[in-house]
């Protein structure tokens, strides 16, 4: 939206219950279907899309999968999962540079305090990733 005039500038139908990601340029979401988009913040072109869904539906997880919001860190994308997986993902590209997997589900959004990654598990534990 124009912040002057209120009209819109630019829509994308896109289904998501998180909140994106503005960093530079881009608004980083992720949809409801578990892809993610880098969207241009003024034109509103998507510049890459990436289907997280091959990633993070593996023959163990035969549950509902869903993510919490990314966050970006040295030009990464760090994007959590419920079952434990954080994405380390390349905010140009859209490539998936690192994958973990925690030993628990994941029950928040991460954040990042003293140059460290803190996430809160399903079970309320605290868990501090380097």
């Amino acid at each position: 939206l124009d912040v002057r005039s209120g009209e819109a500038l630019w829509e994308k139908e896109i289904g998501s219950m998180q909140n994106m990601l503005l960093a530079g340029d881009y608004l980083f979401l992720v949809s409801n279907k578990n892809f993610l988009y880098a969207i241009n913040k003024d034109a509103g072109e998507i510049a890459w899309t990436k289907d997280l869904r091959e990633h993070i539906f593996e023959e163990d997880f035969d549950m509902k999968v869903f993510s919490y919001e990314p966050i970006m860190i040295d030009g990464h994308i760090l994007l959590p999962f419920s079952n434990g997986l954080v994405f380390k993902i390349n905010a140009s590209t859209g490539n998936i540079v690192a994958k973990t997997l925690l030993d628990t589900g994941i029950g928040s959004s991460l954040i990042v305090a003293n140059q460290s990654v803190i996430a809160v598990s399903d079970k309320a534990d605290i868990i501090v990733l380097k």
